[in-house]
């Protein structure tokens, strides 16, 4: 049997199609298929598939169903098996805990490798926490891992992991064009009663302790008493939805504030939002910031994780210290009252995306690292009677 390209899997384990799945698809759709043959496998608890195999299936990805009972199915490490034989699988790729818990014990006595993507960790409950500890642990067994940011990496490397098994690989957005920039179907002012002429904040993220709803609300409520004409707008679902409605009550009723639930394509509706706003304790690389600059919108957001990476103070974007809803305020309102501004940091974070955070430069660093892990674990591919090494499959 000829097998001339590594075949990797990735496995995810996802309870909403968010930013982390889209990269994976967006990585699936660049990488070279003349070196790469791809599978995106993922668990179906209960025999239900879920967004990210259809998004798969829907753009032509080969994908793998894992079946299993409920998330604590411990026989999912034989199906896990089962699919990288039936797939032939030289690279298993794993994201988050349950994929990188589960992964490890299933790559054990085969030849296939395992890569795990690190981009951070939740604070749900203890029980996640617990689970984050247990995956801390194991990342410190593997031999490859990849790091969304710098920052990142160096949380890796302070958990006792050396770095020389850490590969940064930054997350990547497509730059829209310009005719992208007109209104996504989803009108936000329509649809929530919204003013039309007035200035529109929002944030995005995962409604957990460490993404700082609670600070964005406490800025918001210092705002609206002094901007009549400012709405702000929270996106996502999580644990903290209920205490996050009964923090801002008052804004609710007096329809300053809307927490809207996780929107579809999201992004899309970037233009029509006047600043974006970031207040987490800790982050890997948010996405939104890069989808909010690559349609030049403004951005403020706390200095965390690899977010100096991509906003440089007074130049792509506003940094505040974390924790500090007064900071933040200040820095909105800086920006509410001067749009020249708002137009300038917006321009320059689009150019800094367009130059550093390409799916084109992205794919070009997994495919060496790919490359790499096969040559270090195995040395090379077998096709037909001859072996072909994974630097002659570069050079084709």
């Amino acid at each position: 049997m000829r097998k001339d390209r590594l075949r990797i899997m990735h496995l995810v384990a996802c309870d909403l199609f968010g930013g982390p799945e889209k990269q994976i698809l967006r990585q699936a759709e660049h990488l070279d298929s003349t070196l790469f043959e791809l599978t995106l496998a993922s668990f179906t608890d209960g025999g239900r598939e879920n967004e990210f195999l259809r998004q798969a299936k829907g753009r032509g990805i080969k994908t793998s169903a894992i079946w299993t009972k409920n998330a604590y199915d411990l026989s999912s490490v034989r199906r896990i098996r089962r699919a990288l034989t039936e797939n032939s699988v030289d690279l298993l790729c794993t994201h988050t805990y349950r994929p990188n818990i589960l992964g490890f014990f299933a790559v054990r006595g085969t030849e296939v490798d395992q890569i795990a993507f690190s981009r951070g960790w939740t604070r749900d409950n203890l029980k996640v926490e617990f689970y984050h500890w247990l995956d801390k642990r194991f990342l410190r067994k593997l031999r490859h891992i990849v790091a969304v940011s710098e920052a990142k990496k160096l949380e890796l490397v302070g958990l006792g992991i050396p770095g020389k098994r850490v590969t940064v690989i930054p997350n990547a957005v497509e730059l829209p064009s310009l005719t992208d920039f007109e209104a996504h179907d989803l009108n936000l002012r329509q649809e929530y009663n919204l003013p039309l002429d007035c200035k529109l904040i929002a944030t995005c993220g995962r409604l957990s302790p460490e993404k700082g709803h609670s600070v964005f609300l406490s800025m918001a409520t210092v705002l609206q008493r002094e901007f009549d004409n400012v709405r702000f707008l929270l996106v996502g679902e999580g644990p903290q939805r209920k205490r996050l409605e009964s923090l801002g009550k008052a804004l609710i009723q007096s329809r300053k504030l809307i927490l809207a639930g996780f929107i579809p394509n999201f992004s899309q509706c970037l233009p029509q939002v006047d600043i974006l706003v970031n207040a987490s304790f800790s982050e890997g690389m948010p996405n939104v910031i890069l989808e909010a600059l690559s349609f030049a919108r403004a951005v403020v957001a706390t200095d965390v994780g690899g977010v100096r990476e991509i906003i440089e103070d007074r130049k792509t974007g506003l940094l505040v210290e974390a924790g500090n809803a007064a900071k933040l305020a200040d820095r909105v309102s800086e920006l509410l009252k001067n749009p020249g501004l708002r137009k300038d940091l917006g321009k320059a974070g689009r150019e800094f995306v367009a130059g550093h955070h390409s799916f084109s430069a992205q794919a070009e660093r997994l495919k060496e690292l790919y490359l790499k892990v096969a040559d270090v674990g195995k040395g090379s591919l077998l096709k037909g009677n001859r072996t072909v090494s994974t630097v002659e499959l570069q050079r084709r």
